[in-house]
């Protein structure tokens, strides 16, 4: 991601913080949205 960001001219510490957030809310929502899919079938 920070390789993609310097090509496109774009600062690179933001892009990789918003990759890291990205992917702790992906990692803290999953589990909740399997139990909600797991308890509708």
């Amino acid at each position: 991601m920070s390789l993609v960001a310097i090509a496109l001219h774009v600062d690179a510490a933001y892009v990789a913080l918003h990759h890291v957030i990205r992917i702790s809310v992906v990692m803290a929502a999953a589990p909740l949205v399997f139990k909600l899919l797991k308890r509708g079938t």
